[in-house]
């Protein structure tokens, strides 16, 4: 899946711009955690946001090339992804988190808006260029679950991911590892509770530690 920030720019007062995406303000936040902090890795400072067609269903992800996020939740009454086209949208703005803060509307003209329980604001983001890597082919296809030694993990990134998470637990949510061997990718699912969305699933993919003997 490649990416591109849409293209039909034109002015935050245009009122013919039309909404290409309603997506949730709280899993931008958490992705935004995610992407990159690397000025270099240009692409990875960006959230990439996307429809899948065939499962009627949103993909927000982001990664630093260490590990990755990601969220797949349906289209419904409140978040829908009408465009065609991918949207990369840079981390920094949606590095606050706000828990009023319920659907952000993306626009045609390259506005979005931030709608709020009693009020709405509006921002303007700039186009990016590049091919965001495709992650989807990084998550294995099976999870056997039987790595049959011990898994070594960096003790920062599981740091931030649960940090990150945490907020969002509710009572008796859990977490749940899913893994192969000591040397592929290893799966994390949690079931979170946002605004207008409860029971929902993110998932963070992280490359063991080699341990040497």
């Amino acid at each position: 899946m490649t990416s591109t920030v849409l293209e039909n720019k034109t002015s935050i007062n245009d009122s013919k711009a039309i909404i290409e995406a309603s997506l949730p303000y709280q899993v931008l936040h958490l992705a935004s955690k995610f992407a990159s902090k690397d000025e270099s890795r240009h692409v990875l400072l960006y959230i990439n946001c996307y429809k899948v067609e065939k499962t009627n269903s949103i993909v927000i992800e982001s990664t630093n090339g260490h590990y990755l996020f990601r969220w797949i939740g349906k289209v419904n009454d409140y978040y829908n992804f009408p465009s065609d086209k991918s949207i990369l949208i840079h981390k920094d703005h949606f590095n606050k988190s706000d828990i009023k803060a319920t659907n952000v509307d993306f626009y045609s003209d390259n506005t979005f808006q931030v709608w709020h329980a009693t009020n709405k604001s509006f921002s303007t983001y700039e186009k990016a260029y590049g091919t965001y890597p495709n992650l989807e082919q990084l998550i294995p296809d099976k999870l056997d679950c039987l790595p049959g030694d011990g898994i070594g993990f960096n003790s920062q990134y599981l740091g931030l991911y649960f940090n990150a998470i945490h907020r969002y637990l509710g009572s008796n949510k859990v977490s749940t590892l899913f893994s192969n061997k000591p040397t592929t990718p290893v799966i994390f699912k949690s079931e979170l509770d946002f605004n207008r969305l409860e029971d929902t699933e993110v998932t963070f993919l992280i490359m063991p530690v080699l341990k040497r003997k």
